[in-house]
C-alpha cells in the first residue's frame, strides 16, 4: 500500500501538488458522467490495472473484480485525502491539510480497506465473487 500511497501524498506536499489534485479530482469527477474519456482512460488505467492484478496475486482466491473493488474503494479515499482542505477545520487546526506526517495513518487506513474487502481467508458472511 506504500506504493499506493506515498508517491501521490508526497506529490500533493509538493508546490505544484495543489494543481495535480485539481487534476485528479477533476477527471474522476467528469469520467463518471462520461466514461472512456479524458486523462484518466488513457494514462491511470494502465497503472490501475496493474494495482488491481498485484491485489488479485496477493489474494487469488478472490475474484479479480473483487480486487477491482478494492482498487476503487482504496483510491476514492486517496482523491478525498488529495482534494479535502476541511481537516484543519475539523480538527480545531490540530491538522493540517495534506500533512504528510500523517501518510502512516492513512497507509494503515487504506490497507485495513483493502484487507476487508480481500481478507486472506473469507468470513463466513462473505461470498467469493464481487
Amino acid at each position: 500500500m506504500q506504493a499506493f500511497v506515498e508517491p501521490v501524498l508526497a506529490l500533493r506536499a509538493s508546490r505544484e501538488g495543489h494543481y495535480y489534485a485539481v487534476l485528479v479530482a477533476r477527471e474522476t469527477a467528469h469520467n463518471a458522467a462520461h466514461e472512456g474519456s479524458g486523462v484518466l482512460a488513457g494514462m491511470f488505467d494502465p497503472l490501475a490495472h496493474r494495482f488491481i492484478d498485484a491485489l488479485h496475486r496477493l489474494r487469488p482466491h478472490w475474484p479479480r473484480a473483487r480486487a477491482a473493488w478494492a482498487y476503487q474503494f482504496a483510491t476514492g479515499a486517496r482523491v478525498h485525502r488529495m482534494v479535502d482542505v476541511r481537516m484543519q477545520r475539523l480538527s480545531r487546526s490540530r491538522n493540517l491539510p495534506g500533512d504528510p506526517a500523517a501518510a502512516p495513518l492513512f497507509i494503515d487506513f487504506v490497507t485495513a480497506g483493502v484487507e476487508a474487502v480481500l481478507p486472506a481467508k473469507p468470513r463466513k458472511h462473505q461470498e467469493t465473487r464481487p
